[in-house]
Parts: C-alpha cells; structure tokens; sequence
C-alpha cells in the first residue's frame, strides 16, 4: 500500500499547526496569521466564497490551523518540546513523508500559532527569509537569552526524499547580531551546517561545519549552542564567546566536539569525553535513523545531560570539576548516571535500569533528571525527597504515570510528554494552557491523538487537513476529498446529509477507514476500519465509489437503502462491487479479477471505470456495446493500456501509458493524466467528435501535451505539461495539473505548480478569454511557493497542486499543499 501510495502522490500532503506568541516574533507572526485566515477577501467566515470577481484564487480550506485552542489541532509526530518565557515549544515531523513545523503552545491561554513551517510540504526558507518553508525534522528546539529560537533541521535521508537540511537555524526574535550574523526579526538564518550530510569543520566557522542528521539542541549558561550530531555519534558546540568549555579552548563562531570520537560503543566512559563512543543513533548507517532526536539538556550546575539512545544510557559531560549525581567529576570527562543494566522496577540505583531507545530528556524544577526511554517517562532523583507524589532517594530511578516519547517541564512545574498529542501531568492545581487543572492529575493540552492524518469536522478555514488522495463534487455540491484512509466533505450547504446535520461551510469525516492487522473489510458509515482509500467517484445514485489497493478492488459506500450494482445495499455499509480474485486476464467476471485501483469513474450508463495506473477497464451495468465492442454486464474489460505504441487514434489497447488518474466527462468518454509521456489522453466512448477532433470509438486521441511550448495561448498539443491530474468543468473544458517538484527529480532544476485549461469551445472562463482547442492557465505563475489569496490566479504561487476538480457555480477547486484553493469562474 505504502510503495503504491509513494508512486501515486509525489509529495505528501501533510499539515503542521503551532502557537507562537506575536509580540516575539513580530514581522514572522503576522505574515503567519493572514495565511488562509477566515474573512479573506470574499471569503465567507465558514469557508464557502461570496461573491468573487472571475478568476480570483482563494483558500476555502485547510492551512496552517488556528490561531486557536491546541486541542482543536491534529498533531503529526511532536519529537522535541522545550517551554521559555510561557510558551511551550514543539517540534513536529508532520505525518508520512514529513514536513516538518516548530510550532507554540501557549501555557496561559492554550493558543497556538506557527512560528516555523507555516507553509507546508515544499520548499525551505533560505537564509533572511521569512520561516514560512518547512522546518525538515525539527527534533531539537531551544530558546536563547535574547528570546531568539534555534532549532536543528535535521535530515531523515529517506530513499524518497531529503527531508532537511542538516543544518541549525535561528528565528530571530528582534533586529540584531546574533551568532555574528546581522538578523532581521521575523527571519530565518543558518547559525551551522553547509546543507551537506557529513562530519567536517571542527575548530572552524560553524556555518562551514558539516553536520549528520543535526537532533537535540540546548543553549548553556555562556550562550553557547549544543548541537547532538546524531550520525556523527558527537555533541558539538557552537561558541557564543571566546573561552574555555567543557575542557575545550573556543573561539566565537566556531564549532567544536565536546563529546564523542565518531564510533559506536561505550568505551572511555569516566575518561576524556572527546576519547569516548556514543551511540545517539536510533539505527545504523545513513538511513537508519528513524528520528535525529537524541537530546541534550544543561543542568542547574552547567554540565550537559546526554541522552546515549542505542546504549541506553544517560550520560554527563561535567563543565567544571565537582561532584555531581553523586559521583566526583572531571571538567570535560563523560560519566554514566543511569541505564545500562537491567531492572525495569520501580525505585532502584539509576545506573543498574533498562533504558532500552533513551532519547528525550528534560531537567525539573528541582533538578531531577526525567527520561523518556520505550515511550515511559522515568524520573532520577538528584536529591532525596517528594518528588511527583513519590518519596524518592538520590541516585535512585522511578517511573511516573506517564507515557510518551519527547518530555519537558513548564514554567509551573507540569511535566509535559508527547505522544500523537501533547499532555500535561499537573504539577499543581491552577490553569494552565487554557483550562483548570488538578495536582497530580493528567489533561491533552494539544492535538487530536491523530498520528498521520487530520480528521476534520469543523469550519473549512480553520480546520487541518491531511494528505489528499482525490477530489471530486457530489451531488448536493459538498465538495468530496480521500485521504489515504478516509473521506471527508466540505458542506456546501446547511441541512441534512450523510446522516447528519451538515453546516455549510464545514468539514465532515463521512467513512473512516483504516487498515487493521487482518485486513478485514470493516469498513461502515461514520468511524470504521478495514480499507485504504486512493481515488473515488460519485455514481448516479450518490453513492460513493472508491478505488481501492489494499483490499483488491472496487468498493461503494450506499448513501441510501436500495438495490445497486446488482444487489442490495443499506444506507452507510460498505460492499465490493469488484475484484477480490487474483487473475489479471481480459473479459472475466469481475469478481475473479484482481484490481489494484488507484483511480475510478462512472460512466452515464452506470458502467464502472477504473485504472491501477497501467491500464484502463471498464466493468459494465448492463450487457451492450461500449467503447465500439459489445460487454456483458459484470465482466471486466480492458479499454487502455497494455501494449507497446505510444500514437494517437490507435485502439486504446495497443497503447502503453501509465494512467494517474481517470475522469469520465458528459458523453462518457475517459480523460486521463498518462504521466508516462506527461500528455492529456482521450479514450472514445462512441464515435464521434469530441475535442474538436474525429474519435472512433474504443480509440485512444492525446488532446494537450507532448509539445515544448510553456506559453498560453498555444495550440494545446504544443504545449509541454508535466501532468498529474485531470478533470472536466460544466463547459466540457479540461482542468489540468501542471505541477513538477524537486520531489519528482527529473525537474529539480525545472519545477512549476500551476492549473491549465484545455478549451473546448472559445468564451471566457476563469476571467480568461480563451480561444477552442488552446491551453491557458488560470493558476499559478510557476515557481513553487504560497502567495496570491483574494488575487488573480495567474499572479500566485501555487506550492503543490496535483488534484482539480470543477465545482459547479464556483469554480475550480485545486488541493494545493495542505490547503484547498478556489479559483472562481
């Protein structure tokens, strides 16, 4: 499922939401909170457009979430937390794929904003440059003493994309020098890493260094930044000023290793900490890290408290000679305090614990140190005494009622984990993040407990929303999406639907639906499990038919009780209407077939019409003639794909393509986006001229792309496209994607995000004049990139838009990154 997804969806689309207070980062703040804010122009509070002048591009839905209450806001994957100044920071690696964000929560109120990765998936902010591009794997955030955030972008290195940047940057909070850069408030600046995965640059400029998968990052009573470099198995360190650290002569600017020799093991603990091994990795090797989290915090006497994750250990790097945890230190040796051994109980000596994947720590109020190791939060006591309604004894280890991975304290004293979402265990009763709470009690302060993907229900402007896998309109005008495992709508009007009462405006998750161990088709109406979602349809009937590749086969989810596809249905139950066998041949029942669909349509007959991305099959109603050869109801029949040619007006059979997604317009031929040869393709249903041009039926005709044109106005086979997806508005005109990433590869150096038009006959449509059989855009300029709400469509920036669909008496809607984008008609 996961490798057909990749294949399918270029880029996931994924949102990240956080707070951040605007007073700190100024001019950042406020070009983060207008982005698809409800009330932009001619933009209704709920979601649904008032009236716009013809070709105006507006967010209808999604983007960054909030400002708003924390628990209103699905969270990707929080692995990093810090609380400064009443805010509580996270680092959040966003869901599949990642597209990282730092976002804010703040501790009076329970607000959230984004400071970091406002925009998305695509795209990192360059040096100077407003932090609205994403933050790669932020699992490391701290704040300076000039209120300044610094945060690794770190890098998962996937075999699917660079995630970050393995870098470490800064927000700056206020104009100045910082890190001997000049900084604008509001802006984003690289303070180490080249970009460049690897280990080099000690004693020299930071910015010159290179780094591996940058995690943990701390500041110390001098102002220096600790860095864990993760892969290079080091703790290095960024000098703020000229001096002597942790047993290492500095210069400012430069970074140095304070810790750590590069090889994995234990060894040289008690000696020298630049002789001793670490193990900070989750796994080994360049891909085998599945978080660069690995923390490091400074403690209330100076010295770094290392999390050792694949050792299991928690070590100290002392800053100055003394003794500490018990133990006579060395300034600039390394020491174990707890792990290594092996007693999973509660209360014991720290050191002889199983702390099997230690990688989040934090120090209390107190100076107990508190460890997050297999996701248990266990506390090792400084000193003895009552600590978290437990009497404890210095040196000794014990477990809180808490699980998660990342894990701070806030400024009351609340321990805070993540884990999906972010919660709180009260330190003491009061309010705190918005709410009342008890001592010694446990509240969610922020999130969903949604891993992956949003589940939205709520107004379309302020609410999240996931990766979408296609788009479509019902028959009430609800606008309809599918996740990887779900389907949603966005009411277009208020009154009854789905089962439910619909508010127009809002979103609603209508089937739910995610795969289980066995999976077993459980799928029903409202919460359910069993099937994973890629394309879908509406039939005639209003229900919805879903392409599905887990499973194997064609499903549909019965709007109503009746009699449909040959047998009785009920209102909201899910039944499949093909596939489910394992036999790849031509003119089968369709219940022997296997199918693997990523796309779907119905034709005006009710026939069935699917691709799983190399061929095209039509599954009749009823028996009869389509696509120029008689079918008999039930049997499965392919129309496309499966041969060597690469023509036009050619059997659709004898065509190699690699179909991405299917439409059926209004006389029932199939238009699809074959991005093998990134051309708009037609399969006839009947004879005839369609597309201003001659089709026999059962014949294939390429009607846009193939060219080497990028003009408008041009003769739309001149046109040179890089296709996604495709649809049909009610002028019989054809919506296309025309969207190339750096993700794809074959265009980093070319990349464009824009939506064209295919005329079918000359007028005006989308404020255009257009001319039949040209190819014209109605959105997007090219570059990559977020701009452009209440504009013309042809002057913004589109960051990602690979699906369109017409909705009727609006426009077209576009599923841009995590927003949905209306370009009116």
């Amino acid at each position: 499922m996961v490798e057909r997804w990749f294949t399918r969806m270029p880029g996931a689309i994924v949102l990240t939401v956080l707070a951040l207070s605007a007073a700190a980062f100024p001019t950042g703040a406020a070009a983060l909170g207008s982005v698809g804010a409800p009330g932009s122009a001619g933009l209704h509070e709920t979601g649904i457009p008032a009236a716009l002048a013809p070709g105006t591009i507006t967010t209808i839905g999604g983007g960054v979430g909030g400002p708003g209450p924390a628990t209103a806001v699905g969270l990707g994957q929080p692995c990093a937390l810090t609380y400064s100044g009443g805010t509580l920071y996270v680092g959040d690696l966003g869901g599949v794929l990642a597209s990282g964000a730092v976002r804010a929560i703040s501790l009076r109120t329970g607000r959230l904003t984004t400071p970091v990765g406002s925009s998305g998936l695509l795209g990192f902010t360059r040096d100077g440059g407003l932090a609205t591009g994403k933050a790669g794997w932020p699992c490391g955030i701290a704040v300076d003493r000039w209120h300044n955030l610094v945060f690794s972008d770190g890098d998962q290195h996937s075999p699917f994309q660079s995630i970050g940047n393995d870098q470490v940057r800064v927000l700056a909070a206020q104009h100045g020098t910082f890190y001997g850069q000049r900084m604008r408030a509001g802006r984003l600046y690289t303070i180490a890493g080249t970009g460049q995965f690897g280990y080099s640059g000690d004693g020299g400029k930071a910015t010159n260094a290179k780094l591996k998968d940058p995690g943990g990052v701390a500041i110390d009573q001098a102002g220096n930044v600790i860095i864990a470099d993760v892969t290079n198995d080091r703790i290095r360190v960024i000098a703020e000023a000229d001096g002597t650290f942790y047993g290492v002569r500095m210069h400012r600017g430069n970074i140095y290793t304070v810790a750590g020799n590069g090889k994995d093991g234990t060894a040289g603990l008690g000696g020298p900490a630049t002789q001793a091994d670490l193990e900070l990795r989750f796994g080994e090797g360049h891909g085998g890290v599945n978080f660069p989290s690995s923390a490091v915090r400074v403690d209330h006497e100076g010295n770094l408290v290392i999390a050792d994750t694949k050792a299991g250990l928690v070590l100290v790097l002392a800053a100055h000679s003394g003794t500490f945890y018990g133990q006579q230190m060395t300034v600039g040796h390394l020491y174990s305090i707890a792990g290594g051994g092996s007693a999973t109980g509660n209360g014991g000596p720290a050191t002889g614990a199983a702390l099997p994947f230690a990688n989040w720590l934090a120090i209390d109020h107190n100076g107990n140190v508190l460890v997050s190791a297999a996701s248990k939060i266990r506390v090792v006591a400084v000193r003895n005494g009552k600590f978290y309604g437990q009497q404890m004894a210095a040196g000794d280890i014990y477990s809180l009622r808490l699980r998660g991975q990342a894990v701070s304290v806030d400024g009351a004293g609340n321990v805070i984990v993540a884990n999906g979402s972010i919660g709180a265990l009260a330190a003491r009763s009061g309010q705190f993040y918005g709410r009342h709470m008890t001592a010694g009690k446990i509240y969610q302060i922020a999130g969903t407990s949604d891993l992956l993907l949003a589940n939205p229900t709520g107004p379309a402007t302020r609410t999240e929303i996931g990766h979408i896998d296609d788009i479509t309109v019902d028959h009430q005008g609800n606008l309809v999406l599918s996740t990887l495992s779900s389907v949603f709508i966005l009411a277009a009007r208020t009154g009854p639907g789905y089962g439910r009462h619909l508010v127009r405006g809002f979103f609603y998750t209508i089937v739910n639906c995610m795969i289980d161990r066995t999976r077993t088709p459980l799928c029903g109406f409202g919460p359910t499990s069993g099937l994973g979602a890629v394309g879908f349809t509406v039939d005639a009937h209003g229900n919805l038919v879903l392409a599905e590749d887990v499973l194997n086969g064609l499903w549909v989810v019965a709007m109503h009780s009746g009699s449909f596809y040959g047998r009785a249905m009920k209102a909201g139950h899910v039944y499949r209407v093909a596939g489910g066998g394992g036999s790849q041949a031509n003119g089968i029942p369709s219940s022997q077939a296997a199918i693997d669909a990523i796309s779907v349509g119905v034709d005006p007959s009710g026939n069935l019409i699917e691709t799983d991305g190399a061929l095209v099959r039509l599954i009749p109603l009823r028996s009869g003639t389509f696509f120029g050869h008689h079918r008999r109801a039930g049997y499965i029949y392919t129309i496309g794909g499966g041969g060597k040619g690469s023509g036009s007006g050619v059997p659709g059979r004898a065509e190699f393509m690699t179909p991405r997604t299917i439409r059926v317009d209004r006389s029932g031929n199939v238009v699809l986006a074959d991005d093998n040869a990134n051309v708009v393709r037609v399969i006839a249903a009947r004879t005839g001229t369609f597309y201003r041009k001659h089709m026999t039926a059962g014949d294939i005709y390429t009607i846009a792309g193939g060219g080497t044109s990028t003009a408008d106005g041009v003769p739309a086979r001149k046109a040179a496209l890089h296709v996604l997806g495709v649809a049909v508005d009610g002028h019989g005109n054809v919506l296309v994607t025309d969207w190339c990433s750096a993700f794809l590869g074959s265009c980093a150096k070319h990349q464009t995000s824009k939506v064209r038009v295919v005329a079918e006959r000359s007028g005006v449509f989308y404020g255009r004049h257009m001319i039949a059989g040209r190819i014209y855009t109605i959105a997007g300029r090219g570059p990559i990139g977020f701009s452009g709400d209440g504009g013309p469509g042809t002057k913004a920036l589109l960051e990602g838009a690979p699906w369109v669909t017409s909705w009727p008496g609006h426009g077209a809607v576009i599923v841009d990154g995590i927003r949905l984008r209306l370009i009116s008609r």
